[in-house]
C-alpha cells in the first residue's frame, strides 16, 4: 500500500504528488518492475478494462508485467482526471499502449 499523506496535504499538492504516481506506475509496467508495481498498489486495489471485469492487484500485475504477458514498449496517458476529498482520492484516465512486437 501507499500513502501521500493526504489529509496533511493542499488538493493541489496531493494531486501533483497523484499525477507523479501515474507517471511512475506507468514506468514500472514499461520496465516490469514487479517491486515497484507491488508497493504502489494496495492489497485492495481493483481494475477495470473496459467493459470486462474487475481484477484484484495480482491478476492486474500478471496481466501487465507477468511472464505471460506482453511487453508495453510506451504507454501514454490522456484524459486524466484526479479527484481528492479529505484523505481519499481517485484518479481515472485513458491510456493507449503500444506493445512490443
Amino acid at each position: 500500500a501507499w500513502s501521500l499523506g493526504l489529509a496533511a496535504t493542499p488538493a493541489g499538492d496531493a494531486e501533483q504528488q497523484l499525477r507523479k504516481l501515474e507517471l511512475d506506475w506507468t514506468a514500472a509496467e514499461i520496465n516490469r518492475d514487479a517491486g515497484a508495481l507491488g508497493r504502489m498498489l494496495d492489497e485492495h486495489f481493483v481494475s477495470t478494462f473496459g467493459a470486462g471485469k474487475p481484477v484484484g492487484k495480482q491478476e492486474f500485475m500478471r496481466s501487465v508485467i507477468g511472464a505471460e504477458a506482453d511487453r508495453i514498449v510506451s504507454e501514454d496517458l490522456s484524459d486524466q482526471t484526479v479527484v481528492v476529498a479529505g484523505d481519499s482520492a481517485a484518479v481515472t484516465s485513458s491510456a493507449r499502449l503500444a506493445m512490443a512486437p
